[in-house]
């Protein structure tokens, strides 16, 4: 993984402009979320171990893509 993003990642800057959507803000947490797992996978977890990581990953992952599609449908209902 290259240095830049993990400067990026750890950094904790948020290039994400304050007005974008729920949405957008919740895949970009996911993103760095992933992306500092990777790190500790690769750093500090013995090959196979991290596989677990994802594995919650992807479940939170998708819990919040039910969350999102709710807020979306709220939200078209209200307009």
């Amino acid at each position: 993984m290259s240095q830049s993003v993990t400067r990026l990642s750890l950094q904790g800057s948020d290039p994400v402009p304050p007005d974008e959507s729920v949405a957008h803000r919740i895949r970009h947490s996911l993103f760095t979320i992933r992306t500092a797992v990777e790190l500790v996978r690769d750093r500090y977890v013995r090959p196979g171990e991290g596989e677990h990581l994802f594995e919650i990953i992807e479940r939170e992952q998708q819990q919040l893509s039910r969350i999102v599609e709710q807020l979306v449908r709220r939200q078209r209902r209200s307009m």
